[in-house]
């Protein structure tokens, strides 16, 4: 400065002449000139030359001393502490110029002198002001963005700069003091990839320089140049909630991977990048991470910061990596730190019940795998990925991996690091997820014994949760054995019907209902209602149920989950039952049909049936009873005290005292058996409910033996109209019976009692006693024919004492000569009708009504054991079609797709079928498409439409089958087996130009490998119905490119030799098929497969040809050998 008293001499790099390059030569040419000239820095003295030009401008102090040949810059002091006559850095110069030097340089001004001006100043290096007369400097220092210390220079702030040096890994910059050096790495230097930094940077060049990261330890900072890049980026706080703003790197897995400038990385997981729907909220199928492309720019904020080792410091690392979050509820304003810290997903936050986003990851027949947060990993079963039975059947189809689904805990393990979720239920409570009358997928677990409670199978239900069906609710019909027809492993739709008691040992679990009345609502059929409670029965009524338990104090029968009825010994039938035949007869399980109830006790919640023929409340009753009268009856025990028997018609059980069997001591206690009939016995004693009988002949003496046969007689004596008195009064001893009419009445007893003889000693149930009764009988009537054979079969092969004996048995002549039927026809009458009955009886138990159903009732009989069959539906189809009954077919098919199981997959398809069969063949066109369409969304549509295609090929419809299969082939253009059945019905129909050109369609729109079979089919369907000689072309083409197809040549030579030998042709062409046999024993295949050639040849010879063409495939065969063996 002129006129100073201390002068400082200043040194301006070439580059910090101006901002722009071109100014800067021009500047230094300028300079040039007016001094005269470059002078050399070494030896130049500018204040003793005394020449100096002024500069007219300020400039700004990058340095306070600098040497440009010993390359270093220093100040000692902050601004303003500058030394007397220093200048302090930042402050504006204003001079003049007195010499030249090309400066700049590394670290304090690296000068681009040559390295001769270099040794020459290594004695002493002259000191001078580092100054810089850029405009954007001077800018700076006037804005206040001229930096002098690192502490006052801001993250993600744009500055102005300028290149101290250009290195290989990237350039040196400064933002205002020398002092001062930052990294602008290559990555950061442009927008496009910079391999030489040196070709887009030169040393004291301008630029503008956004900080992304300030290391004041290391007294340094990042810059980032890239001009595209700056005004996008803005600044990264390093605290929890901060709003941050990156670009996307990539997608790995389920995250998305972003950085900022600076060394920071941050990643969102998927589960972060939307929100967790509200309860009851749409469940749509959510993909964020297709939205996410690669550079594109991200807002987010920070959820989670990165962990700090021991003993680091609190200051910004080299690279730092930032947990994100770009939920919607949480870019909100005004959130607190710990809503963001209870967003972050640990395994000790995660509790059962508790809702969040999981993203699948892995998606199986057997389930699925989803995150939750990154490295935290959940399983969902299939019952918990959905309540719908077509999505559980195939998952693959319906989630993807990627998809963000809302999910709950239901298990956590986190020492374990197990993790099992849902995708739908509600809460902790198992009842409150699955309320009663809830309806959901259960997957057979195992089948129960029915024995005790009625259980009859376990289910795994979702959420974990379990439940159990009672053997009444397995289905609306009362089947035989119904817990043949479970399938464990099966997954069955049903309904919960409540909770399991605790005391019942089944706590938690929940009680189901497989009953198609409980699932879909069907109306239950007639006698189906399952009775809950006492108040639903009364007596007299007819109810159905299976046994649960059978001991000495009688069967119980579950009538439904909640009510089991018991059978008393006494009432299982109306002969006797004994005790320990009662779990045999009875075993858990078995059906019990109409039982009739016979007493309902309501305060005590207790219901009893019985199995009687004549009902619970019909027969005799205590009350009915008197002294002195005559019962019969069945033996139901006999205990070393006496005999009990059970009167005949009724429940009341008598004891017949030891001293009260026999006159004799012949007959004893051991004499009788459980179930022996008793036919007569008398009442001796009643007390209350107790009943005393006996047994002994004596008591018997001087009453009538048998007032049925008494009573048949005198109803013969009206019908002769003899006006004959009764044959004997049933006060009188049978032994003196009343005065008989004249002839043949007189007989009448004694055949009589004949025939009882005759049947009671036939039958082997009958008492000992009455069996010695028997023989003393049939002893007195010894010598007599007719008294062995009373039957009416055998009747009148009988020789008898006169002709009007045998026209008295065989009827009754009436007024107009018309016979009335005897006592015995009207036996044999009776006797056929219960044969009759008892015949279709046995045909039903053994199934014969199941080979051939007459009858409604016989179908709706049959369906009850087989509903999951087809055949049987169909058949009932077909019965109501026969009486032109269409409208009752229709209903029958709609019960059969509704009651054919899930389980029985085939039998349900054919169900269908057999309903589109019958709109096609009887209904109309609509209601034809009406049902294709419903079994199209039930079954596999690709079988659906095949069989639509066969019904109308059968219906001789060939137009409507086309469309059909064109329509088929177009829905499924990679099946195989349609192609094929389109193919065979063109040919089968003669279209063979029409087949022609569907085949280049059908190759092309099948895989390669898939060709070799449609083309050979073709050549058969050309070979059968259309040109041999086409056929053959097509078998040539394809053995060209498949020519060890052993396969090939093997149809292709049962098509050649069926098309050249009769009944195709009148007689056999053998020079045709012997020339393709020679052809295929001259190819170069293996022995094995070369055997299989010769042996063919041979076997057709033996047919068609003659012992020299045989001899002749022979020797080829043995020199064929002969050849491989050399």
């Amino acid at each position: 400065a002129e006129g100073a008293s201390d002068v400082r001499f200043g040194f301006v790099p070439l580059a910090h002449l101006a901002d722009e390059a071109d100014d800067c030569a021009a500047k230094h040419a300028e300079l040039a000139g007016e001094l005269g000239g470059v002078q050399e820095l070494i030896g130049f003295d500018a204040q003793e030359s005394g020449k100096g030009v002024k500069v007219g401008a300020e400039g700004v102090v990058l340095a306070k001393r600098f040497s440009p040949l010993s390359a270093s810059a220093a100040g000692d002091g902050a601004e303003g502490e500058a030394a007397k006559g220093e200048v302090a850095e930042g402050k504006a110069a204003e001079g003049g110029a007195n010499g030249d030097a090309s400066g700049g340089g590394e670290d304090g001004g690296k000068d681009q002198g040559s390295t001769k001006n270099r040794k020459r100043a290594a004695g002493a290096a002259p000191s001078y002001v580092l100054v810089s007369l850029k405009s954007s400097m001077h800018a700076a220092v006037q804005e206040g963005t001229f930096v002098t210390d690192l502490s006052k220079l801001e993250e993600s702030k744009t500055y102005a700069g300028y290149i101290k040096d250009v290195k290989e890994f990237g350039a040196l910059v400064s933002v205002g003091s020398w002092r001062l050096s930052g990294l602008a790495p290559k990555g950061l230097i442009a927008a496009h990839f910079v391999e030489r930094p040196e070709r887009e940077l030169r040393p004291g060049q301008s630029v503008r320089v956004l900080v992304s990261k300030v290391e004041a330890d290391r007294n340094r900072f990042t810059a980032d140049l890239r001009p595209a890049k700056r005004d996008e980026v803005p600044v990264v706080r390093r605290q929890v909630g901060a709003e941050v703003t990156m670009r996307v790197r990539s997608v790995r897995g389920l995250e998305v991977v972003c950085a900022a400038p600076g060394g920071i990385n941050g990643h969102v997981h998927a589960t972060h990048l939307v929100d967790l729907p509200s309860e009851g909220g749409g469940d749509e199928a959510k993909m964020p991470l297709e939205s996410i492309k690669k550079g594109k720019m991200l807002r987010a904020r920070v959820m989670r910061l990165p962990k700090r080792a021991a003993g680091e410091g609190d200051g910004p690392r080299k690279v730092e990596h930032f947990e994100l979050t770009c939920r919607p509820s949480l870019m909100k304003e005004g959130l607190e730190v710990g809503d963001y810290e209870s967003a972050v997903i640990k395994w000790g936050s995660l509790k059962r019940g508790r809702r969040l986003i999981a993203v699948v990851s892995e998606v199986r027949k057997s389930g699925m795998w989803v995150e939750v947060a990154p490295n935290i990993r959940g399983r969902v079963a299939p019952l918990d990925a959905s309540a719908d039975m077509g999505t559980l059947q195939d998952l693959p189809a319906h989630f993807q991996v990627g998809q963000v689904l809302a999910a709950r805990v239901l298990r956590v393990s986190a020492a374990q690091k197990q993790l099992d979720l849902t995708l739908h239920g509600q809460g902790d409570d198992a009842t409150k997820e699955l309320p009663k009358g809830s309806k959901v997928l259960a997957r057979l677990e195992k089948v129960e014994s029915i024995a005790g409670r009625g259980v009859a199978a376990s289910f795994i239900l979702p959420g974990r949760l379990r439940g159990f069906a009672h053997v009444t609710e397995l289905f609306d019909f009362w089947a035989q054995h119904p817990i043949k027809r479970l399938r464990p492993r099966t997954v069955y739709e049903a309904r919960v019907v409540g909770a399991d008691a605790a005391e019942g040992g089944g706590a938690g679990r929940l009680e189901l209902s497989l009953r198609a009345s409980a699932v879909f609502g069907q109306k239950e059929g007639p006698g189906e209602r399952r009775p809950l409670s006492v108040s639903d029965v009364t007596v007299g009524q007819k109810v159905t149920g299976y046994v649960v338990n059978a001991n000495d104090k009688g069967v119980f029968v579950a009538l439904s989950r909640s009510l089991v009825a018991r059978i008393r010994l006494k009432a299982l039938s109306d002969r006797v039952v004994a005790r320990e035949s009662v779990a045999k007869l009875h075993p858990p399980g078995s059906l019990i049909r109409e039982a009739t109830v016979a007493e309902v006790d309501e305060e005590g919640k207790r219901v009893e049936l019985s199995l009687r023929a004549g009902g619970a409340n019909q027969g005799l009753t205590i009350e009915q009873l008197s002294v002195g009268d005559v019962v019969s009856g069945r033996v139901k025990a006999v205990e070393k005290y006496g005999v009990f028997i059970r009167v005949d018609n009724s429940q009341l059980d008598g004891l017949a005292h030891i001293s009260e069997v026999s006159d004799t001591a012949s007959v004893t206690l051991d004499s009788f058996k459980n179930g022996d009939q008793v036919r007569r016995a008398k009442v001796l004693k009643i007390e209350g409910p107790k009943l005393w009988l006996g047994l002994k002949p004596s008591l018997f003496e001087g009453e009538a033996d048998d007032e049925e046969e008494d009573e048949d007689a005198a109803e013969d004596d009206e019908n002769d109209g003899e006006g004959a008195a009764p044959a004997a009064n049933t006060d009188a001893p049978a032994a003196t019976p009343a005065a008989p009419p004249a002839g043949r009445g007189e007989k009448r007893p004694r055949v009589a009692k004949a025939a009882e003889a005759a049947a009671v000693a036939d039958s082997d149930e009958e008492a000992p006693w009455e069996k010695a009764a028997v023989a003393a009988a049939s002893g007195a009537g010894a010598g007599r024919g007719e008294a062995a054979f009373v039957f009416a079969d055998f009747r009148a092969s009988m020789p008898s004492d006169s002709e009007d004996e045998v026209q008295d048995d065989d009827g009754v002549d009436t007024d107009g000569g018309a016979k009335r039927p005897s006592k015995r026809q009207k036996k044999a009458a009776k006797a056929q009708q219960a044969e009759a009955l008892r015949q279709r009886e046995a045909e039903i138990a053994e199934g014969r009504a199941a080979n051939d159903p007459r009858s409604v009732e016989d179908f709706e009989r049959l369906l009850l054991t087989e509903g999951d069959s087809s055949i049987v539906w169909i058949r009932y189809m077909a019965f109501h079609l026969k009486t032109s009954d269409l409208e009752k077919a229709r209903q029958v098919a709609e019960r059969a797709i509704k009651h054919v199981g899930f389980s029985e997959a085939q039998e349900r398809f054919n169900a269908w079928v057999a309903f589109m069969n019958l709109e096609c063949t009887f209904g109309t066109e609509e209601s034809a498409d009406v049902v294709v369409k419903r079994a199209a969304s039930h079954n596999d549509a690709k079988d659906v439409y095949l069989q639509l295609a066969r019904i109308h090929e059968r219906n001789k419809k060939p137009q409507v089958a086309t469309k059909v299969y064109e329509t088929t082939c177009k829905k499924f253009p990679h099946s195989q087996t349609v192609w094929l059945a389109f193919l065979s019905f063109l040919y089968q129909q003669g279209d063979l130009e029409g087949g022609r050109k569907t085949l280049p369609k059908c190759l092309a729109a099948l895989p390669r490998a898939k060709h070799p079979l449609v083309v050979s089919k073709t050549a058969i369907l050309e070979y059968s119905h259309g040109s041999v000689e086409r056929g053959r072309s097509i078998f040539e083409g394809l053995l060209d490119s498949y020519p060890k197809r052993t396969d090939l040549w093997s149809v292709y030579l049962d098509a050649h030799i069926r098309a050249h030998t009769p009944p195709r042709v009148a007689q056999p062409e053998l020079a045709q098929v012997r020339s393709l046999l020679e052809r295929c024993c001259t190819l170069t295949l293996k022995a094995v497969k070369m055997r299989f050639f010769f042996k063919r040849w041979l076997d057709f010879e033996k047919r068609w040809g003659d012992e020299e063409s045989q001899e002749k495939v022979r020797a080829k065969a043995r020199a064929f050998v002969e050849s491989a063996g050399a």
